[in-house]
C-alpha cells in the first residue's frame, strides 16, 4: 500500500492480492486510486488509521484529517469526525463525513467527543507521549448489512475521571445512527490512570449473529464477558454476561496474555 498526501487532493492506493486457492496458485496485483477531494478548505494532511474488508470484497477505510500541529510538543490534532470510505468490488467509494440522526425528516449531525479524536497523552516513554494504539478511544467494526459498530467513550464530567464511560453506537453506511448502548465503566488502573476502550472486540463468525466484549472491570483484577445482538433494523441489545474472577494478576492487567475468537459454530473462546 503507498500513501500520498497532498494539501489539496488525497490519493491513496490499495494493492489487493487475491490469490485463487485452485489447483494451480494464482496471484494477481490490483492497483485502486481514490483521490480525497478537499472539504471546507481543509489543507491539511490525511493519513489512514484503519483497513478493514468485509467477505463480498468490499473494502472499509477510516481516514482522519490533521486539524493543527504543535511542534514544541511533537502534538498533532485532529479533526474531530467519523470519516469511512467504503470501497465496492465495481470500484466505486460510498463516504461518511460525520453520524448523523434522522428524526421526523429532520437530520441532525452527531459529534462524538472530540476526546476520542484527540485523546490526552501521558506523560509516559522517552518522549513523554504514549501513542499505543490500545488508548485511542474510537474504534468501528463491520458487521452486516451495510451496519457498523462504532466504539467510543463518554463522559458527564471530562474533568472527573470516574465518569467516563465506554459505549457502542450502530449505523449505516449512509453514516445515520440506529441505535446506541452503554457498555460499561472506563478503565482507571492502579495508579489512578483513566485507560478507555480497554475491551477486545471479538465479531462472531456469522456476522448476523453479533459479537463478544471482553474487559477488565475497574477496582479489580476481574474480567467481564459481554455478547451483543444486532438485529436487522439495526437495534444492538445485550444477550448474556458474565465474569471471571481473578483473570488478571494485577490492577494494570499488564502481565495479560490473551486472545479471543469465535468458532465455526459459532461460540465464543477465550
Amino acid at each position: 500500500m503507498e500513501i500520498q498526501a497532498h494539501y489539496q487532493t488525497f490519493v491513496y492506493i490499495f494493492l489487493v492480492i487475491l490469490i485463487g486457492f485452485l489447483i494451480n496458485v494464482n496471484t494477481q496485483d490490483f492497483t485502486f486510486t481514490y483521490n480525497e477531494k478537499s472539504v471546507n478548505n481543509f489543507t491539511r494532511k490525511f493519513f489512514v488509521k484503519t483497513i478493514d474488508s468485509l467477505s463480498d470484497g468490499t473494502v472499509i477505510v477510516r481516514i482522519m484529517k490533521e486539524k493543527n500541529k504543535d511542534d514544541q510538543n511533537q502534538t498533532t490534532y485532529y479533526e474531530p469526525k467519523l470519516l469511512l470510505r467504503f470501497i465496492l468490488p465495481n470500484g466505486s467509494v460510498t463516504e461518511i463525513n460525520n453520524v448523523i440522526e434522522k428524526n421526523n425528516g429532520s437530520v441532525t449531525e452527531i459529534n462524538i467527543p472530540y476526546y476520542n479524536f484527540n485523546y490526552p497523552s501521558y506523560a509516559l516513554g522517552s518522549n513523554g507521549y504514549k501513542s499505543d494504539d490500545k488508548f485511542n478511544p474510537l474504534d468501528s467494526y463491520p458487521l452486516f448489512d451495510n451496519y457498523i459498530l462504532i466504539v467510543y467513550t463518554n463522559a458527564s464530567d471530562w474533568n472527573n475521571n470516574t465518569t467516563f464511560v465506554d459505549q457502542g453506537m450502530i449505523i449505516d453506511w449512509t453514516g445515520t445512527k440506529k441505535s446506541d448502548i452503554k457498555f460499561g465503566e472506563s478503565y482507571i488502573d492502579r495508579n489512578s490512570t483513566l485507560m478507555p476502550n480497554q475491551a477486545t472486540f471479538a465479531m462472531n463468525s456469522d456476522r448476523t449473529k453479533g459479537f463478544l466484549r471482553f474487559s477488565p472491570i475497574r477496582g479489580s483484577n476481574d474480567a467481564e464477558w459481554k455478547q451483543y445482538f444486532v438485529n436487522y433494523t439495526g437495534h444492538l441489545s445485550l444477550i448474556g454476561s458474565g465474569i471471571i474472577s481473578n483473570f488478571f494478576s494485577n490492577r494494570d492487567h499488564s502481565d495479560a496474555n490473551y486472545t479471543i475468537f469465535s468458532t465455526t459454530n459459532n461460540d465464543y473462546v477465550i
